[in-house]
């Protein structure tokens, strides 16, 4: 946001002169802040998850929020995330895991409507791995997808 404040000290000082420059400026300055704001939807979201907290998570989740695992034949809504999360680490434990993961190589997008995040993780006692995307809008969290380089055996 420096780079957005020098604009508008630059901007604002001649914007008499010139209102399309100053138009320009608030056109930039709202979009930045929406980038902003899909950013903190995505870091509360994380955040919750790490933590096994779904309340927390679903607090950053957009209304029609979606989460699809690839091990599973159904969708994991608002409804039901609860339930998916806290059941996390049994399902772990139950295939020799520690019910803990690990995320890395996270990389992420603001594109002009949708922020997008990609990770890859691993869950800790197991060779079970893979990756993540999650699409944020400005409404929150919209999905994130779970896909498995490794598949855990049925």
């Amino acid at each position: 946001m420096a780079g957005w404040v020098a604009a508008a000290e630059n901007v604002n000082s001649d914007s008499a002169e010139n209102p399309l420059r100053a138009t320009l400026h608030d056109k930039k300055m709202s979009e930045g802040m929406k980038m902003s704001r899909r950013r903190e939807f995505l870091d509360g979201y994380n955040a919750g998850t790490r933590a096994m907290d779904p309340d927390r998570a679903m607090e950053f989740a957009a209304p029609d929020f979606k989460f699809l695992d690839g091990a599973l034949d159904y969708v994991i809504t608002r409804e039901n995330f609860a339930e998916y999360l806290l059941g996390w680490e049994e399902r772990m434990q139950s295939i020799g895991g520690t019910g803990r993961y690990e995320a890395s190589e996270e990389l992420s997008q603001d594109l002009e409507d949708v922020l997008l995040s990609w990770g890859w993780w691993k869950f800790h006692g197991t060779n079970i791995e893979g990756s993540a995307l999650i699409k944020v809008s400005d409404e929150g969290v919209v999905f994130e997808k779970i896909a498995y380089y490794r598949m855990p055996s049925k």
